[in-house]
């Protein structure tokens, strides 16, 4: 293969030239052909620069993973990486330039193919995905079908739901799918298990029998995250701590706790801790009985005044936090103070967790009006602000602002779950349907999105 050499002066540089790679052919360093389907999200954390990345490998079909980038194939050994095992599933090294003829071995000891982005020739190509071609042309038709994308998540994270659970008190499936949107994406799970443990019977009888104190202490104990509960994490304890630890230290029999291990606890923005939404779940769960009886009327009155039905909503979600932890988001640990569940979280848990109950609800008894009313809201919904990857997802599609609604914004991540990070821009709706769609729902675009998307 003719290479034409190129020197990149920083990984910067690099960067930008690796996020439109896409659809490129080149070889790795041993000579195997490779194409890249779809060159990942940029991480922005610590870990491997790129996340959710396809490769076609000449010899092994394709593959997903991370995909790290090096000015020097050495600084893969200097940057401990080799030792590291959040560096486990990168599928692809790109370096610089060739000097280094070291292998890319992770911690599992797996030898890793590298590319030489310096000399693989085609990338300078720079070409659009499919979706940036069709967004660049019709913008419009594009944000039909990222609300059809929307709603389709809507109806089927809705299925989900009524078909997995065995719960019979539909508060506490809520409960259990709030505490899941409450946690950071990197322990949602952690946070769903902790949202199933508060909710078996003895424990609410614990918890709606103490005091606030008391509450904190039994939350946080069971989440495993109390100073005793971590030893050696360099966690501060302070004087009022010592009182969490005796209430923990006298719970009732058959109490069990999580591990600390369950968490992850480093890498996050400060606000982001779980023992901080540990704290805010203690103000949030009690009133999850509330919430489970109002919102579905809430939805099919207010639905048509997306507004005021949001500010109804998400009210039930805010939690102001104490004087502590309004300061801190970890013991002895401060942060700019600031609500425990402020105003873009609860739009998140909303949207994520409430509207997704409300339409299973409403499909499992069949009540169609509330069913309707809960998608036409999400298609008027204000957006909560953008985060990684509807950043990425905008960018790709060349967005100069953010979604014009929830829906939109839903779609776009349920796009790139769905066809992004599995390399299926041929099945994309945003690579087909959207130039079919062009001539007859531009007109539209603005008024019927719920019933085009039904």
């Amino acid at each position: 293969m003719a290479t034409r050499k190129r020197i990149f002066a920083s990984e910067r540089e690099m960067h930008a030239h690796w996020s439109m790679a896409a659809g490129c052919c080149t070889e790795t360093r041993d000579g195997e052909p490779i194409r890249v389907v779809y060159p990942g999200i940029a991480a922005g954390s610590s870990g491997p620069d790129y996340k959710d990345a396809v490769i076609a490998f000449g010899g092994s079909g394709m593959v997903r993973g991370d995909v790290e980038l090096h000015l020097c194939g050495d600084d893969w050994r200097r940057h401990g990486h080799d030792t590291d095992p959040a560096y486990d599933g990168v599928v692809l090294h790109v370096v610089a330039e060739s000097r280094s003829r070291s292998r890319t071995l992770t911690a599992g000891g797996r030898d890793v193919p590298v590319v030489v982005l310096g000399e693989a020739a085609c990338l300078q190509l720079q070409p659009e995905l499919p979706c940036a071609q069709r967004a660049g042309r019709d913008i419009e038709s594009v944000k039909i079908v990222l609300m059809r994308a929307g709603v389709a998540w809507l109806l089927s994270r809705a299925a989900r739901i009524g078909a997995q659970t065995n719960e019979p008190e539909p508060w506490k499936l809520l409960a259990h799918l709030s505490a899941r949107a409450l946690g950071y994406s990197a322990n949602a799970e952690a946070s769903l298990a902790l949202g199933r443990r508060l909710t078996d019977d003895g424990v609410l009888a614990l918890l709606r029998q103490g005091h606030q104190d008391t509450r904190s202490a039994l939350v946080m104990g069971i989440a495993g995250l109390l100073p005793s509960q971590r030893p050696g994490a360099g966690v501060q304890t302070e004087a009022y701590v010592s009182q969490w630890e005796s209430a923990w230290s006298r719970k009732a029999s058959g109490v069990s706790s999580m591990s600390a291990s369950s968490w992850r606890l480093s890498g996050l923005y400060p606000n982001n801790s779980p023992v901080r939404r540990t704290a805010a779940l203690v103000g949030l769960l009690l009133h999850m009985e509330v919430l489970a009886d109002v919102a579905p009327g809430l939805v099919v009155r207010y639905g048509e005044r997306p507004r005021h039905c949001a500010a109804l909503l998400e009210q039930h979600y805010r939690v102001a936090g104490d004087a502590y932890w309004r300061r801190h988001y970890d013991f002895g640990l401060r942060t700019r103070e600031s609500d425990l569940i402020g105003v873009s979280k609860a739009r998140e848990m909303v949207v994520n967790a409430l509207l997704p109950w409300v339409a299973a609800g409403a499909l499992m008894s069949g009540d169609a009006t509330c069913l309707a009313a809960a998608v036409r809201l999400l298609s008027l919904y204000p957006p909560a602000p953008a985060h990684s990857i509807t950043r990425h997802m905008q960018r790709q599609l060349g967005f100069a602002r953010t979604c014009g609604s929830a829906g939109e914004q839903q779609g776009m991540l349920h796009l790139f779950r769905e066809h992004c990070r599995r390399g299926l821009c041929a099945s994309c709706p945003l690579g087909t349907e959207a130039e079919r769609s062009v001539t007859h729902t531009r007109s539209s675009a603005s008024n019927e999105p719920a019933t085009m998307a039904l």
